[in-house]
């Protein structure tokens, strides 16, 4: 029987945001994995064979109909090429990290090989099919194949307002500013300082972004706390005020079974206070985790709702939303910051191909000045701060690189 599942509410969102070959910088999640060696492109064939059987959700396609909306895994298999190109990991401006997809005739995943001086593996997926943590599943099933291991089955067809339908944690309400008046774009939600120094407001509106990597060339578990602690402190040198960050959790954690590729992720809302410090900031972190964060509305009644209407109503309507987002003048949120776990290098390594870093390339930020993903190894941390261009010159972000890694050095 073939895979089907309901396309779930953040589904929906992610495909309509940008899902069609005419839509440029979409919702791609972008993760290399950087190191030594070349992958023969018969051993990348064989690997996304086996993938495909244990996740299917890897090659669905949308069908999409008056009050039915789904994904059915009978759309191609992952794409995949070698490119024999220069390329040192950081350089943001190239081609073939933005290319488009289609999701209604096009490969849901692609992967990229690209062989310079180090070898860059490059997993593409469309984040209407699945989150960072499912996308770090398919990763490791890569690899288990590449290295002709059991590979772990993800074929659940449940979505998010199927295992939480009702809202079960207390809203989050940001504090009002002191002697600050509500403003009109936020409505009695204070604006908070950024990361980011005379950060602009473009009257054409794009979600073209930019991004710089760091590299800390040891391994902190604290580097989490320690990054939204500095950006704060940052944050402070341009203006004083609220600093408030997002940080994605994976709502797996509270399931019994976690083996579900599917988009399933809540968010923690930390208002960090000039005399926070590590210890407290962890406290807020956890208090959060405690407070069960999920949907905060009856999901499944609205997505129910959301799916009754036309596919090209809902993207016009995304659009419409992204741009009132892109054009706001006042913020909410100093950024996002979103830490990628992953495991052991060797479990990304396979005989012709040794794993020496894992990155992940931040998504446009829409509804925030910038967007952080932090990942984790053995070896270091990799940070990555990116944002719009219309909002940031790449000058601005180098900058706010070079004080973050000098704060986290000292």
């Amino acid at each position: 029987m073939v895979f089907s599942r309901n396309m779930s509410l953040s589904d929906l969102v992610y495909a309509c945001t940008g899902g069609r070959s005419h839509h440029k910088h979409q919702p791609i999640c972008q993760y290399v994995i950087e190191g030594q060696g070349e992958i023969d492109d018969q051993a990348l064939r064989n690997a996304i064979t086996k993938i495909a059987v244990a996740m299917p959700i890897c090659r669905v396609a949308p069908h999409v109909k008056w009050g039915r909306k789904r994904w059915i895994a009978n759309g191609p298999l992952p794409s995949f090429q070698t490119i024999h190109r220069d390329w040192d990991g950081h350089n943001n401006d190239v081609d073939f990290l933005d290319s488009p997809m289609d999701l209604f005739n096009d490969p849901v995943i692609d992967i990229i090989q690209i062989v310079a001086e180090k070898t860059y593996i490059i997993i593409r997926v469309h984040h209407s099919i699945m989150d960072g943590v499912s996308i770090r599943a398919f990763i490791l099933n890569f690899f288990r194949a590449m290295r002709n291991e059991t590979l772990e089955v993800y074929n659940s067809e449940l979505i998010e307002e199927e295992i939480f339908p009702l809202k079960n944690h207390k809203q989050y309400r940001p504090a009002a500013a002191k002697n600050q008046p509500p403003t009109r774009i936020q409505d009695a939600i204070s604006p908070v300082s950024t990361t980011l120094s005379n950060p602009q407001v473009s009257k054409e509106p794009s979600l073209e972004r930019a991004w710089v990597r760091l590299t800390i060339k040891r391994n902190d578990l604290l580097v989490l706390p320690k990054t939204l602690l500095e950006l704060s402190n940052i944050a402070r040198t341009y203006a004083a005020g609220n600093v408030r960050f997002l940080v994605p959790i994976d709502l797996r954690k509270l399931l019994p079974n976690s083996n579900l590729a599917i988009n399933l992720i809540g968010v923690a809302t930390l208002d960090i206070d000039e005399n926070d410090s590590i210890r407290t900031l962890v406290k807020k972190f956890n208090a959060q985790l405690n407070n069960n964060i999920g949907p905060e509305i009856n999901i499944r009644f609205f997505a129910t709702l959301v799916r009754m209407l036309p596919f090209k109503l809902l993207e016009k309507l995304m659009r419409l939303s992204v741009r009132l987002q892109l054009n706001k003048e006042v913020s909410n949120r100093s950024g996002m910051v979103s830490l990628l776990g992953f495991p052991e290098l060797a479990d990304c390594s396979s005989s012709s191909f040794t794993a020496e870093s894992i990155f992940g390339i931040p998504l446009s930020p829409i509804n925030s000045p910038i967007f952080v993903t932090i990942c984790v190894n053995e070896k270091g941390s990799e940070i990555l701060l990116g944002s719009l261009k219309t909002r940031v010159e790449i000058d601005q972000l180098n900058d706010l690189k070079d004080k973050l890694a000098y704060r986290l050095a000292s």
